[in-house]
């Protein structure tokens, strides 16, 4: 047996030799796509479009911000209204569920944003291209779930992240495992196509960096050479693929846009134009999936990315009458049926768990200052571990954190809100609550999360940097300003003046048009006081249009440890 094992190794080795596996714990030497530009790898051009450019031809951006402005709130059955909401959905594997995760923790908080985007988490680990690919796969089962507990329906889902890559490929050898990933990528365009009927843009990003890795199957150059994969796609439908047809004008729609989402790749400890490293903290111990520091890093560039693209502005703005608030738990507490009568809140973990000695985690919000009635309202909690079970309602408000017990604890007598659904670890699971906390009439809620026999589930209380949170869509009253001119050091400011209506905070926004219905404003600044003053950066000549929404908040800091 020790024989057979000693010879089986040295010709392990020089298969890995051959195909040049970058060692763990080694920068490559490789060039990022985005700054390789005409220059080529393995004969390959650069560049993330064609050209070696990294941004689309003119043909295939003017298609893109057609389908850009057709991104709009929709009702639940896809029909365009003022009242409905623009889903926005992550696909993907472990990486892009932390990754997505990340990114709409940040945005839960972002004041700035179009309060009437949903963003749901679709990524689920273990699912990567070559399974998903299937339509008739359970993880599209999964995908339905999330929606479903989020209070978003397939009609209304409009813009996709795609980030996947092979679990178990078939080769390693270039370019042979970037076309079989190119071809699953494709399949899954097409599905999403099919079962989003209101999808306009898909955005895809590759790997990140695999250098810490140290294996055959996800180190590299695999993970480097997966962004070829991403830009060939792409270029296919440039060059008018019918599979992959975006153009009403040529033929019967069968896919998305697709276009480049950031960029994640950077060879590890160099950094890329634009300063972007891969240090061995920002991974886990296994080198392939993100540490906290590689979450947010992914989670920064989809933040900016959706702030500045052209195509993404239209509708990730802010619209004029409504806004997002979030709130954070005011008391959490797990709930233990083997310590009834100990308190066990003040604790970094919410656990649940079944069995015949099962435990529940109790949750307190306090949403005073929201205006009413909220348009939409999202439960987010983090998740350490692997999640399912029920959510229930309590009418019991008068708990507090330091003193629950099971034996004392808030009564289901609500009702049930629904099933938790099912969620990777390292995620945050996102739970439509709209309704109850409309009927609650209160400005207190109590929500009880329940585990599944036989299981175990651990979240994050409000002890750590990720608190539970209630997100929320709510209505509020723009006020028009008459704008006044002064004269000052800087000859083109603009000073604002506005009535104090007794909310504290006001946002202050700026546009091109004086119609708060039909005008995304740009964000400016949040004030306590009741006057702005707008300088520095004004043409002369050109008109522009003040809002100011009272009741606005501050964006709060993310934080990571």
């Amino acid at each position: 047996m020790h024989k057979r094992l000693f010879a089986a190794t040295p010709l392990v080795l020089t298969v890995i030799a051959c195909l040049n596996v970058v060692p763990a714990w080694a920068d490559t030497g490789l060039i990022p796509l985005m700054d390789l530009g005409n220059g080529t790898y393995k004969g390959f051009e650069g560049g993330l479009y064609p050209g070696g450019r990294n941004v689309p031809p003119p043909r295939h951006m003017k298609i893109a911000m057609t389908r850009a402005a057709l991104v709009q709130p929709r009702d639940p059955s896809g029909a365009p209204s003022p009242t409905g909401f623009i889903g926005m959905l992550s696909i993907g594997m472990s990486n892009t569920n932390q990754e997505y995760k990340a990114f709409e923790r940040i945005a839960d908080v972002d004041a700035w944003r179009n309060a009437r985007v949903v963003i749901v988490n679709g990524g689920v680990g273990g699912q990567s291209a070559e399974i998903i690919a299937d339509p008739n796969a359970n993880y599209w089962s999964v995908v339905d779930s999330h929606l479903g507990v989020a209070g978003i329906t397939p009609q209304q889902v409009q813009v996709v992240w795609l980030k996947q890559a092979h679990g178990a490929p078939t080769t390693v050898v270039f370019p042979e495992h970037a076309l079989a990933l190119q071809k699953d990528l494709e399949e899954i365009v097409r599905i999403l196509h099919g079962r989003f009927p209101n999808l306009q843009l898909c955005y895809l990003s590759s790997r990140i960096y695999g250098g810490y890795a140290g294996t055959i199957l996800r180190g590299e150059p695999l993970s480097y050479e997966t962004g070829f994969s991403v830009k060939w796609l792409i270029e296919d439908q440039i060059s008018g693929l019918p599979a992959l047809n975006h153009d009403s004008a040529i033929g019967p729609i069968a896919a998305p846009v697709l276009l480049w989402g950031p960029y994640l790749w950077a060879d590890g400890t160099t950094p890329r134009s634009d300063g972007l490293t891969w240090l061995p903290a920002d991974l886990e111990a296994d080198g392939v999936h993100p540490s906290p520091s590689g979450e947010m890093k992914v989670a920064g560039l989809l933040d900016a990315f959706h702030g500045i693209h052209p195509t993404a502005r239209p509708w990730y703005a802010p619209l004029a009458r409504t806004a997002l608030m979030t709130f954070n738990a005011t008391d959490d507490a797990t709930l233990s049926a083997d310590r009834p009568d100990t308190p066990l809140g003040m604790a970094p973990s919410l656990m649940t768990s079944g069995g015949l000695l099962p435990e529940d985690s109790v949750l307190l919000f306090d949403t005073a200052g929201a205006p009413s009635p909220a348009a939409h309202a999202k439960l987010s909690v983090r998740n350490d571990s692997a999640t399912s079970g029920d959510l229930d309602l309590s009418t019991d408000t008068s708990w507090q954190e330091e003193t629950v017990t099971w034996n004392t604890a808030p009564p289901p007598d609500g009702g049930p809100i629904g099933p938790l659904s099912t969620w990777s670890r390292d995620s945050a699971l996102g739970l439509d609550v709209t309704s109850p906390v409309i009927g609650d009439h209160d400005t207190l809620h109590t929500f009880i999360m329940s585990r599944d026999p036989l299981e175990l589930a651990e979240h994050f209380s409000r002890q750590t940097h990720e608190p539970p949170r209630m997100v929320m869509s709510v209505p509020v009253d723009p006020v028009m300003l008459d704008v006044a001119l002064e004269d000052s050091t800087d000859p083109s400011g603009v000073l604002l003046r506005w009535n104090d209506v007794g909310t504290g905070l006001y946002q202050v926004k700026r546009g091109d048009s004086p119609d708060p219905e039909g005008m995304y404003y740009a964000k400016m600044a949040t004030v306590s006081a009741t006057q702005f003053h707008d300088v520095g950066d004004l043409p002369l000549g050109r008109i522009f249009f003040y809002l100011v929404q009272p009741g606005g908040l501050v964006p709060q800091p993310v934080v990571v440890p």
